[in-house]
């Protein structure tokens, strides 16, 4: 049965990914992709682009921190992996995004694409998201206007809809931040100028807000995957760019 082979395989890439096998995992993720293309079978082929470009995003090959010039302007960014010698970690200055980055920004970007039509809000919210982070790691104007515009898409899905609080404030802290790291893209744009205010208000707001118990009800599954996908690729993410600022200021790591 191909829906039970699919899982198989997916199940079998997650263990290695967590095992931090990386390259083993992004093969097995593209052969269930592969099988999800040639079954035709959008929710198959969503999950499967989504988990193989969190995957490429996780892999701590492609871990950089940025480089200022003496005028603060980004130069570019250190990056291992080429030329490591044994016991050492080989540090590069590249500029532009990393290949790996760039197919991962694909891949989820054809996730959103290809959701299946009965996916719920909670879960295309989720899908920008974890495009819009992957777009923030090519740190191009470019691709920063694309990761607000896929944010706000974000944002717009649960402005109206009942999802769990936790998504919600996902979603607006991380536009929130994207919108502070870049105060030009709210410039001489009344309307994300407004958008900014809203957020400020809506984080002000749910932090004064006390503690309060709320009836217990039964989590949506949806909501809660949709929500665990989002905490654990924002975890990753922060885990491999703090890993990789500990490499760089460690200088007898290996050749430089």
């Amino acid at each position: 049965d191909a829906a039970l082979q699919f899982r198989a395989l997916a199940g079998r890439a997650s263990l290695k990914r967590a095992l931090r096998r990386f390259d083993e995992s992004e093969a097995v993720w593209e052969a269930a992709l592969s099988m999800a293309r040639e079954e035709d079978s959008a929710e198959q082929t969503s999950y499967a682009l989504t988990q193989l470009g969190l995957t490429l995003l996780q892999d701590p090959v492609e871990s950089t921190v940025d480089v200022v010039n003496d005028s603060k302007a980004r130069a570019g960014y250190l990056s291992r992996g080429d030329g490591a010698s044994a016991g050492g970690v080989a540090v590069q200055l590249r500029t532009g995004p990393s290949q790996r980055a760039s197919r991962a920004a694909k891949l989820l970007a054809e996730a959103v694409e290809r959701m299946p039509a009965p996916a719920g809000a909670a879960q295309k919210a989720v899908a920008h998201m974890n495009l819009a982070a992957a777009l923030r790691r090519h740190g191009g104007t470019k691709s920063k206007r694309k990761a607000e515009q896929e944010m706000v898409e974000a944002y717009e899905l649960l402005k109206d809809v009942d999802v769990g609080a936790d998504l919600r404030k996902s979603v607006v802290a991380g536009l929130l931040e994207h919108y502070e790291e870049n105060a030009w893209l709210t410039e001489g744009r009344p309307e994300a100028e407004e958008r900014l205010k809203a957020l400020r208000s809506q984080e002000e707001a749910a932090s004064a807000a006390k503690p309060e118990v709320q009836a217990s009800r039964r989590q949506d599954p949806e909501e809660r995957y949709a929500l665990e996908r989002a905490l654990w690729a924002k975890r990753r993410l922060a885990e491999k760019e703090a890993a990789a600022e500990e490499d760089s200021d460690s200088g007898d790591d290996g050749p430089v």
